[in-house]
């Protein structure tokens, strides 16, 4: 379904399918996810409930005082501030918990929040350890009908959805290699969470991302979310993964890598590569004009260039084609390049924008607004007019 947010679809779902009958939600923020004045990633996913009809968020969980004061007040339903997770989980009015922790709690709080009968909404990654991978899979099967759901986002962007039907209907052929980057200048524009905080109160619940034993560093926090688009535009998981990385400028105490690069190869020969750097965000996808980060999938007759976006800059898919095979004239006797795409020039193709939005046809459109979007999907389709707003290629 797309609803553009992971934990709103997560909450949709178990209302929806009648998992409970009383919608209630608890939301456990992250104690020192970011600055005090932004409250942490729990605090992202009150935002998204309040727009939530269905969904009654009764409880909200973190040891950080101003964290907690934020979710509470910031929360349409005003629930229930609590320190102690384990006394929201003893709550018998809590249907489904929403755990946004740092990554080396999640096993823990999802672990007791499935014993104690709730659905579960985890942040990514799901597991700090091999040994919690093995022991949470278990959980798990033994437990079919509650449901645990992984925060991987992009699989709820409409223009990730576009994409993977791209690859299914072959508009890029065979999948052959995915390249992510996810690059930013620290030095720069530090990160709140990037950024090492000698002074914080917190201590190192401030800094946990960049201290092993609280996170998987770059790759973990960042590149698993892209790990699951590579297996999921090739349809399978990685077997094997080579790469360098180190603390490369970041001198600051932390015992994380500030820059890594990576090669997964995957069954069927095809290969992801990734690469995170903290001290440039230039990004080589869509020609350099955007920054820090995105995914290039590639097959055997085109490639998708995709980015879910920032606040600052929306999401933005592209798609280009590569050169058509040359098929010999018979009436000249001399090759001829068959039309590559919509756009196709003499030497290659432009690239085409995957999603169009504007034109979407909705049952709220008029009879007239409808004829006009039919006509300009024909136009499109008979290459007479080139969208210069945003496509969906898969209707064409």
């Amino acid at each position: 379904e797309q609803c553009g947010n992971g934990a709103r679809c997560f909450v949709r779902f178990v209302h929806d399918k009648g998992l409970t009958d009383k919608t209630a939600i608890r939301v456990e923020t992250a104690s020192g996810l970011i600055e005090p004045h932004d409250g942490g990633r729990g605090y992202y996913h009150v935002t998204h409930l309040n727009k939530l009809d269905g969904a009654k968020l009764v409880a909200a969980c973190d040891i950080y005082q101003p964290n907690l004061d934020k979710a509470v007040n910031g929360s349409k339903d005003k629930p229930k501030g609590y320190k102690d997770y384990r006394e929201v989980l003893s709550n018998k009015d809590v249907d489904a918990v929403i755990v946004a922790t740092p990554l080396y709690m999640h096993f823990p709080v999802t672990r007791d929040a499935l014993l104690a009968g709730k659905h579960v909404f985890c942040e990514k990654s799901l597991v700090h350890t091999p040994e919690e991978v093995h022991a949470l899979r278990k959980m798990v099967a033994e437990r079919p009908k509650q449901v645990l759901q992984v925060g991987l986002q992009r699989r709820y962007s409409r223009f990730y959805q576009t994409a993977k039907q791209m690859v299914e209907k072959g508009l890029i052929g065979d999948v052959t290699n995915v390249y992510a980057q996810w690059h930013r200048n620290l030095i720069n524009v530090p990160s709140a969470t990037w950024t090492m905080k000698k002074n914080d109160p917190r201590g190192e619940d401030a800094n946990w991302r960049l201290l092993r034993k609280y996170s998987g560093g770059l790759v973990a926090e960042l590149g698993s979310h892209q790990m699951d688009i590579a297996d999921w535009m090739f349809g399978s998981h990685f077997e094997f993964v080579s790469g360098v990385g180190g603390i490369d400028y970041f001198k600051d105490g932390r015992d994380v890598y500030d820059s890594v690069q990576l090669i997964f190869r995957y069954p069927k020969g095809q290969r992801l590569m990734a690469s995170y750097i903290s001290t440039n965000q230039h990004c080589a996808l869509f020609g350099g004009q955007r920054a820090q980060f995105g995914e290039c999938i590639m097959g055997t007759q085109g490639t998708i260039h995709i980015t879910v976006g920032t606040d600052d800059e929306p999401a933005l898919g592209m798609w280009y084609r590569e050169p058509a095979k040359k098929v010999p004239d018979p009436g000249t006797a001399k090759a001829a390049v068959a039309s590559a795409s919509l756009a196709s020039t003499g030497k290659g193709s432009r690239p085409l924008p995957i999603l169009l939005s504007k034109d979407e046809i909705t049952e709220q459109d008029s009879f007239m607004t409808r004829e006009l979007k039919f006509a300009k999907r024909w136009l499109y389709a008979k290459g007479v007019m080139v969208p210069e707003e945003d496509r969906n290629p898969v209707d064409q």
